[in-house]
This record gives structure tokens, sequence and C-alpha cells, in this order.
């Protein structure tokens, strides 16, 4: 929308360059006002009229709609059948990771680490207190 306001102020400025127009506070504020107005009237044309929704309602009427889920996830089981009506809320599918087994394959050999540092922490405390009392 500012890029229509260019000629406008394009026009004035030469206007006013070329002497067509003196640059006095009566003129600057016809000039401005002016201006200021066909950018509100453009905002307001462009808000309410625009072409691409001429349908004057805010309902989207979608012939199909396309979930898809994340990466690394994939659709474990759908709810709904074609052309079913839906509410808000209702439930239309569930998804699965596709990373789950190795997600938690990591996370049991990251707990049998621990544990083993455990021992291991355990058994140089037993040493050292050997080596204390000797």
């Amino acid at each position: 929308m500012k890029e229509i306001m260019l000629p406008y102020v394009l026009i004035i400025w030469l206007l006013v360059k070329l002497g067509v127009i003196k640059w006095t506070l009566r003129n600057a504020v016809i000039s401005v006002g002016f201006g200021a107005f066909l950018a509100f009237m453009l905002f307001t044309a462009h808000r309410f009229w625009s072409p691409a929704d001429l349908t004057d309602s805010t309902t989207v009427k979608a012939p199909h709609a396309v979930l898809s889920p994340l990466f690394g996830q994939q659709v474990k089981k759908i709810y709904v059948t074609h052309n079913q009506e839906v509410k808000k809320g209702d439930l239309l599918y569930t998804l699965e990771s596709e990373d789950t087994d190795h997600e938690l394959k990591s996370l049991q050999s990251s707990l049998v680490a621990a544990e083993h540092r455990i021992t291991s922490i355990e058994e140089q405390i037993a040493i050292d207190e050997k080596t204390i009392a000797a």
C-alpha cells in the first residue's frame, strides 16, 4: 500500500521544486493532509474490499485440508472418514514418533552408563578409605 503513495509524494515534490506550488504552511498542511487522507482511504479500501476475499465472511470453505505430521512422526490412527463433518475439539488423528525405539535404547544405555559410573565412584571411595586408614 505504501508503494502506491510514492507517485503522490513524487508529484508534490516536483510541483514544489518546479515552483508550481509555493511551499507555505497552508500548502504544506493541504498537501500532507490530502496525502494522509489518500493513504487512509487506500488502507480502508484494501482492508475491506480486497479482491482476494469478496465473500464478506470469515469462514474458510476449503474443499480439503492437508494435515501433515512433523519430521520424525507418522500418523498412527485416523479417526475421521471422508466428508465427515467435524466440530472444534474433535480428535482427527494420533501421531507416533518414529524415533521412539532409538530414544528408548539411548536412554537405557545412558542409565546403564550412569549406574556404572556410580559403581566406579563407590569403588574409588572404598579404595580411598583403605588408603587413608593405612
